[in-house]
């Protein structure tokens, strides 16, 4: 890792969003750092102690996962790497003010999202979603049950419903976040994220029936 491209880092917080996200991957890390062997926490401290390789990994790790996530909120690739590359830029600026640093990856993920919903706004794409009630002791718990052999499916089904109910199935279970730390992430109060997760598994599930899936199991 050089010097030089932390300099990059900070040159490219005065560049437009169209600049893409490719222009900060970072270069091949020491295979010390590559095995995984130092937790997020870790990782962040060395961070804010100015330690460029530590950035570069967190980068590596969480790239991926965060392309993803954004991708399920916005249908032009291009879009979602410019945000990636605004929501590492973000990171980079705001890490240094990170007290919490067990909690980097709910935070890193809170950012994703408002980058996100900045975008879609300024797109005239965001629509804001109503709460949307149920009985007040209903739990999490049921998931939906979808073999391996059909991520496919899964994916083909949870692009037909609306952003804020992919968000969340999304949040809960394939990055495995709990309901209060998903309304972290949103800024939302965690009944409402309980009632999001129930209609959104209940729209899920009807859209799985529609393409055949239960003929299929």
């Amino acid at each position: 890792m050089t010097h030089e491209w932390m300099e990059q880092m900070t040159s490219l917080e005065k560049q437009p969003a169209t600049v893409v996200t490719q222009s900060i991957r970072p270069p091949m890390l020491d295979k010390s750092v590559q095995d995984d062997e130092y937790p997020d926490a870790v990782l962040v401290v060395r961070c804010q102690a100015r330690e460029e390789q530590a950035f570069c990994e967190l980068v590596r790790r969480w790239e991926p996962r965060l392309y993803y996530y954004l991708r399920r909120l916005i249908e032009d690739e291009a879009a979602v790497w410019d945000v990636l590359q605004n929501t590492w830029l973000a990171v980079f600026r705001h890490l240094p003010k990170l007290i919490e640093v067990r909690k980097f990856r709910s935070w890193v993920y809170r950012i994703a999202h408002d980058q996100a919903v900045n975008w879609l706004q300024k797109e005239k794409r965001y629509v804001s979603q109503p709460d949307e009630q149920i009985e007040p002791l209903l739990e999490c718990k049921d998931a939906v049950s979808v073999s391996t052999e059909d991520v496919a499916l899964l994916h083909q089904a949870l692009q037909t419903l609306s952003p804020h109910h992919r968000e969340v199935l999304v949040l809960f279970y394939l990055e495995d976040f709990s309901s209060s730390q998903i309304a972290e992430i949103v800024d939302l109060p965690e009944g409402t994220i309980k009632s999001r997760l129930h209609h959104a598994r209940e729209n899920l599930s009807k859209v799985l029936k529609d393409i055949g899936y239960e003929r299929r199991r």
